[in-house]
């Protein structure tokens, strides 16, 4: 029920792919979803991850517990994301202030995924590989990886420490 509800809220058309997301309220489209150049999630894939995770998580609890937080997204249809088949996102959270990995899961080979970020200026290594982010060596990182669960499906992954 919840993926079906994102779809809906992801495939409204209230502002351009390239505007901004000013109002907790706004709708965004699907293409908006994506990465700072740090490595973070923006405004619009902070939004799911909002929803995924809860917007008042208490971190010195969490940060008091030891284990991981793990959420996964997969939507009902795949929605187009310049040009890609965005079909989920995936959540990590490494508890005691460990990692946070946020992916974007796509129904795509990992090439064409590497081909379309790398269009987009992401530079990507080969698939199974990740790039630090400069400036931010050893802290952010990024990469494209083939799926486990299909063969025909690979995520973009923002690793942070």
């Amino acid at each position: 029920m919840l993926d079906g509800l994102l779809l809906l809220g992801l495939s409204a058309v209230a502002v351009s792919a390239s505007g901004s997301l000013a109002a907790s309220g706004d709708i965004f489209q699907v293409e908006q979803i994506d990465f700072e150049p740090d490595c973070s999630p923006n405004a619009a894939f902070q939004k799911i991850v909002d929803m995924m995770a809860g917007q008042d998580i208490d971190l010195s609890i969490l940060q008091a517990v030891s284990g991981n937080i793990e959420h996964q997204l997969a939507l009902d249809e795949p929605a187009d994301w310049h040009g890609l088949k965005l079909a989920g996102v995936h959540l990590y959270f490494g508890i005691e202030r460990g990692p946070a990995n946020y992916s974007l899961i796509f129904e795509d080979r990992p090439e064409e995924v590497r081909a379309v970020w790398n269009g987009r200026g992401w530079n990507l290594p080969a698939a199974g590989q990740a790039r630090d982010i400069e400036g931010l060596e050893g802290y952010a990182a990024i990469g494209v990886s083939q799926s486990t669960e299909k063969e025909d499906a690979a995520r973009v992954t923002c690793w942070r420490d």
